[in-house]
Parts: C-alpha cells; sequence; structure tokens
C-alpha cells in the first residue's frame, strides 16, 4: 500500500492521541523505512518497558525506537 505524505500524517495524528498515553512513550513521529515508504516511529524510554504495540497501523509499519527526550 502506497501511502501520500498527507495520509501518512493523517494516520500519525490519529495513533498518537491513544499511544502518547501509554507509560513509556515519549514520541511518535514519521520516518522512512525501506524504499523510502513512510513509518510511524515510536520513541520510548525503555524497550524492555515498551507498551505492546501493533506492528501496523492503517498499513503504515511501526518502529519502536528507545530515546528519551529532556532540555538542553
Amino acid at each position: 500500500m502506497s501511502v501520500t505524505e498527507q495520509q501518512a500524517l493523517a494516520i500519525k495524528q490519529r495513533f498518537e492521541t491513544d499511544v502518547l498515553k501509554q507509560p513509556g512513550v515519549t514520541g511518535v513521529d514519521l520516518g522512512q523505512g525501506a524504499g523510502g515508504a513512510h513509518t510511524l516511529r515510536v520513541y520510548v524510554a525503555s524497550r524492555a518497558d515498551a507498551p505492546k504495540l501493533p506492528d501496523h497501523v492503517e498499513g503504515l509499519p511501526v518502529e519502536i525506537v528507545e530515546r528519551r527526550f529532556g532540555l538542553q
């Protein structure tokens, strides 16, 4: 399934509302996978404590990235 940038942004907005409420999730962003296809990146404080997430959301693959954000 080929998804446009606008479609990917809309999917991200629908998905992030609920996923950001889960413990350990620090952010959601769009990324690019193999061949330039869009992916949903879910940032977590720790992979060990990451919530159970689907492999795909509305046709977009979900990537889990361990990363903490803070002020510098």
